[in-house]
């Protein structure tokens, strides 16, 4: 174990982080726990963000507007999940779509803050959220209505452990 434990701390501070939230998600992979769900999203949309505007703020406080927008957000992806049939993906499967999700979700919210006054932030990337469907449409025409989102994120996301998101078996 030490050995490991050496080996990890030999690794960039980015590669640690991935490498951690892989094994938590393949620890829980089975466990259909929103709290769990709730905080990929938050990190996906926090990383994203952080990636396009270094330095900001990515901590959401219980209780506090940011957090009632980060529900309401996941209230609004849960909903996308489920129309775009991806209710059957395991943990690892989620957390790729909600990053591909929330890369387009930050480029909206970027696109946003540069056309108007609002600053480009959590709280506008969570606000935002209501086009969650829109954009994806936008990034691939017809896909949803057609019934082949599983296909787009196939591609998209495809390699995701072993199993195809299209091919999951039980």
């Amino acid at each position: 174990m030490e050995d490991w434990k050496k080996a990890l701390r030999g690794l960039p501070r980015k590669t640690q982080t991935q490498l951690l939230d892989y094994l938590l998600l393949l620890t829980h992979e089975d466990a259909k726990d929103n709290d769990r769900d709730l905080e990929m999203w938050k990190a996906s949309c926090a990383t994203n963000l952080e990636r396009v505007l270094p330095g900001t703020t990515t901590h959401v406080p219980k209780g506090t507007r940011l957090h009632t927008l980060l529900k309401e957000s996941y209230a609004i992806l849960s909903s996308f999940m489920a129309r775009a049939n991806f209710g059957d993906l395991t943990a690892m499967q989620r957390k790729a779509v909600y990053e591909m999700l929330a890369t387009l979700l930050v480029a909206r919210a970027k696109h946003l803050a540069s056309k108007t006054t609002a600053p480009l932030s959590l709280r506008l990337t969570f606000q935002c959220s209501a086009d969650l469907p829109g954009l994806f449409d936008a990034a691939f025409p017809g896909y949803l209505e057609a019934g082949l989102a599983r296909r787009v994120l196939d591609q998209v996301v495809g390699g995701i452990g072993r199993r195809s998101i299209t091919t999951r078996s039980s």
